[in-house]
């Protein structure tokens, strides 16, 4: 699967109301999971809004951040978490997501 990672600057309008507004950072190949059983159980103590979990190989130079948008399939995810897991011989990154709202 390949996901679609978009930044949202923050953007007002002439009303001073805020505006979102999204930019393509990269296409990814990875593993999007529904999040259940035992590690639903935990994430729902931390993140109760938490349905996503996504898998991808650590990519040099992008820095995935917190409400940032995931475009995967037809649906749009907010990334609600992020943790970079180095430990192993590959580097992967592991986002928290939830459907997005907006």
């Amino acid at each position: 699967m390949t996901e679609q990672v978009e930044g949202s600057p923050p953007t007002s309008n002439s009303y001073g109301e805020p505006v979102t507004t999204t930019s393509t950072i990269g296409s990814y190949w990875a593993l999007v999971e529904a999040v259940s059983g035992r590690l639903l159980e935990v994430l729902m103590q931390k993140y109760p809004e938490a349905k996503y979990q996504i898998t991808l190989n650590h990519q040099p130079n992008v820095v995935f951040k917190r409400d940032m948008l995931v475009a995967w399939n037809s649906r749009s995810l907010q990334i609600i978490d992020v943790q970079d897991v180095r430990g192993s011989l590959r580097p992967q990154i592991v986002m928290i997501c939830r459907d997005y709202q907006g």
